[in-house]
């Protein structure tokens, strides 16, 4: 949450799933659903990595990252 609460300060819109499903491509239907144009997955192994999202190709996907 720490993570959208900087996006939104920084002036973007930002949704965050909340939904209670772990499997991926719920969560990425649900972001289609919405009609986002770009999709941060950042969880457990993301934050472990300590690292920031990076971009992943023209599906509008951020994961990893950005080492």
């Amino acid at each position: 949450m720490r993570l959208a609460a900087e996006l939104r300060d920084e002036g973007l819109r930002v949704g965050t799933y909340l939904g209670s499903s772990t499997k991926l491509a719920k969560q990425l239907k649900w972001a289609n659903e919405q009609n986002a144009r770009i999709t941060v997955l950042y969880g457990p192994d993301e934050r472990a990595a300590a690292g920031a999202p990076r971009w992943s190709g023209r599906c509008g996907l951020w994961t990893g990252t950005g080492r």
